[in-house]
């Protein structure tokens, strides 16, 4: 065993041997032999073949020239456009330097307090003045007429007012004695007119009609120099005035102020008390620069601020129309709502009457002392939230 094995050791021994013996004449063979052009094993046989390559031959020379290309027309110059200019930068309007406002005076009052609630009023009467039972009072105004003097006499004058009564065939103007009740002279209107609101301005007397913009104008000392206009109302109720403007209402909240001369309105104003619309306003009349109104089927007169609509007081007549009941005989008709307030700006004197009362009041409104806040309430709720309660 030993001995094959060592045969074949040495057998493997002398291949190798003669391998390597081998592989080195090869390598001198290749050693021996110019490198081929196309060998580029290495950066230096890549080299030396670009150095031995031979220069190229020279080209030929040409016996003929090329005839040179033909001249081309020089093509006008196109013209050119012009651009348009930039467009111009606005430059920004230069800011308003502000001033500081001006220190406050440490000194100066404070504002005044806002108005909250209007001012509740009470009444004394002061006397007591017939009035005609037949009358179903829609408008009131008091005058005092004087006659010019005859040569070394004296100026005569008396106390009237000019009224205008209301119902279907029953209307009329009227020019009623304050003392006695009695009626001097008087105009019936058509049956077809129901007679509403009426005032003086300018020597003319105005006189509304109900569900219609037709008013009647008379002549003072004459009611048959009369005629007929429009105002813009669908439905005329209440009207006085403010020495410029008639002041006229439609029962809604809103008051018209209307040019006499055009009978166009100048200018309207909502009547509120706080919040609260204040509608149904009846018979009007025009007091030291407030509108007092009769709100309708109550005891309430609102005083309202012409420029502003707010109703800035509340004079509560509560008890009045009972005693006029109380006091009423059973032939005559019942008396109706409070409706009609006139003014004596020379006496400062204010009269209130009602429809079919017997009785003109000469009054006085109070302030009310030490009135509660369910009081306040009760009023207001008694002039603005159910206006049209039954009597």
């Amino acid at each position: 065993m030993r001995q094959i094995l060592a045969t074949l050791l040495v057998g493997l021994l002398l291949f190798l041997a003669h391998g390597v013996e081998s592989h080195k004449a090869h390598h001198k063979k290749l050693k021996s032999k110019k490198p081929s052009p196309s060998i580029k094993n290495s950066k230096n046989s890549s080299l030396s073949t670009r150095a031995r390559r031979s220069p190229p031959p020279p080209r030929p020379k040409r016996k003929f020239k090329r005839s040179p290309p033909p001249r081309r027309r020089p093509s006008p110059p196109s013209p050119r456009r012009k651009r348009p200019p930039p467009p111009r930068r606005r430059s920004p309007p230069p800011r308003a330097s502000r001033s500081p406002p001006p220190p406050r005076s440490p000194r100066s009052p404070p504002p005044a307090p806002l108005v909250l609630e209007p001012t509740f009023y009470s009444y004394d009467v002061i006397q007591e003045l017939p009035h005609n039972t037949s009358s179903f009072t829609q408008g009131l105004q008091y005058e005092e007429i004087c006659n010019e003097p005859s040569v070394g006499g004296t100026t005569k004058c008396r106390d009237i007012f000019w009224e205008s009564t209301g119902l279907y065939g029953r209307s009329a103007v009227k020019e009623v004695e304050l003392s006695t009740g009695k009626t001097i002279r008087m105009r019936n209107l058509p049956d077809s007119d129901f007679g509403e609101g009426l005032t003086k301005l300018n020597d003319v007397l105005y006189q509304l009609t109900w569900k219609s913009g037709k008013t009647w104008t008379y002549h003072p000392d004459n009611f048959n120099n009369y005629k007929t206009t429009k105002t813009p109302l669908n439905d005329g109720w209440g009207a006085t005035h403010d020495g410029t403007n008639l002041i006229v209402g439609d029962s809604t909240d809103t008051l018209y102020f209307i040019d006499p001369s055009t009978m166009k309105t100048v200018r309207t104003i909502k009547v509120q008390d706080g919040n609260r619309t204040v509608k149904w306003l009846n018979e009007l009349e025009y007091i030291k620069g407030t509108i007092y109104a009769n709100v309708f089927t109550t005891p309430c007169i609102a005083q309202i601020d012409p420029n502003s609509g707010k109703v800035t007081g509340w004079l509560y007549m509560d008890g009045l129309r009972q005693q006029v009941i109380d006091g009423t005989d059973s032939d005559d008709p019942v008396p109706d709502a409070l409706n009609g307030i006139a003014w004596d700006e020379k006496r400062k004197k204010l009269y209130v009457t009602g429809k079919f009362w017997p009785t003109m009041f000469h009054v006085r409104q109070k302030v009310m002392s030490g009135v509660s806040d369910e009081m306040k309430q009760k009023i207001r709720e008694e002039c603005i939230i159910d206006p049209m309660r039954p009597l």
